[in-house]
């Protein structure tokens, strides 16, 4: 699973870390609404959108508030380039269903002319 904010940044804000009694638990580390987003835990993964996270060694207002700093923020650049780069291999890997099944639609193998079962190649086609 990827890193979540805590993790890279080793704030010690996430529960039981070791600066959670001192600065509290981070909202990042708790926002539960946001699970999952970017293979993150809680808002782990978006933590620019989470107003009261810790950054710079200072806890942050509202996103409005710390957007620029988020924008030269490590994690949030580098979290980024990770889902941009898995959407870009998700797209070649649609392509390449989408390639298989045109070449499976229009040339079934042996280069002869047979019959075929065009229901079946039509299903093969849409529900790739």
């Amino acid at each position: 699973m990827p890193e979540n904010c805590w993790e890279y940044k080793k704030c010690g804000r996430e529960p039981g870390g070791v600066r959670a009694d001192d600065l509290g638990v981070c909202r990042a580390a708790t926002e539960s609404r946001c699970d999952g987003v970017y293979h993150g835990t809680n808002a782990g993964r978006i933590c620019w959108l989470v107003a009261g996270t810790l950054c710079g060694g200072e806890v942050q207002g509202s996103f409005a508030k710390k957007l620029f700093a988020c924008l030269e923020c490590e994690f949030y650049q580098r979290v980024h380039e990770e889902e941009e780069i898995e959407q870009s291999l998700d797209g070649v890997g649609r392509v390449a269903k989408i390639i298989s099944a045109m070449k499976e639609f229009s040339h079934p193998g042996t280069g002869q002319k047979e019959p075929t079962d065009i229901h079946k190649r039509v299903r093969n086609t849409s529900s790739r």
